[in-house]
């Protein structure tokens, strides 16, 4: 990955995520845990995390997607406005089943 690639693809995680904190965190806890960009830049895969109801409010967020990426693409400078794809972050799956070997593992003992 690029220098710039990786500088676009900064700046395009602090766009959304101030995005997605405006105009939804009072409806719901959401956080834009990580973002990645295709190597064509007409991609953007947006991997977020919530406290509680995963799949119900990732369908929100999924249903207000026209609306996600026109105050995105307002917000953008001089880039096309890539395709966004929200994703559960698997990353948070991931450590709670970590976390949960750890806490059997220290249980035997």
């Amino acid at each position: 990955m690029s220098v710039s690639h990786e500088k676009k693809q900064n700046y395009y995680f602090q766009i959304i995520s101030k995005v997605i904190e405006t105009y939804f965190l009072e409806r719901m806890p959401v956080s834009v845990n990580w973002v990645r960009l295709s190597a064509d830049n007409s991609h953007l895969f947006v991997y977020l995390e919530f406290q509680f109801s995963q799949k119900k409010n990732l369908a929100k967020i999924i249903k207000a997607e026209k609306f996600i990426r026109l105050k995105f693409g307002n917000l953008l400078e001089g880039f096309k406005v890539p395709q966004l794809h929200f994703l559960l972050d698997p990353v948070v799956e991931r450590v709670e089943k970590i976390d949960k070997i750890f806490s059997e593992i220290q249980k035997e003992k």
